[in-house]
């Protein structure tokens, strides 16, 4: 139940002219992951996994994976 929503915010160079964009992966716990173009502002994950504290069960670890484009 539930859903996080994470908020990307760039800061460029602005000595630097070049249009800067971005993509995102997430990949869940299982091991599926979601793409997304156009560089992203907010981005919503619906019923995540639930991470519990040490002792408490599973900490179900998500991986955030940002690759910049330039030019």
């Amino acid at each position: 139940e539930g859903k996080v929503r994470l908020q990307i915010r760039v800061e460029e160079d602005k000595r630097d002219s070049l249009e800067t964009t971005y993509e995102v992966k997430v990949t869940d716990p299982h091991g599926n992951s979601r793409d997304y173009y156009n560089s992203p502002n907010v981005i919503t994950i619906e019923e995540p996994q639930l991470w519990w504290p040490n002792g408490y069960g599973a900490q179900d670890l998500y991986e955030l994976e940002v690759t910049q484009k330039t030019g």
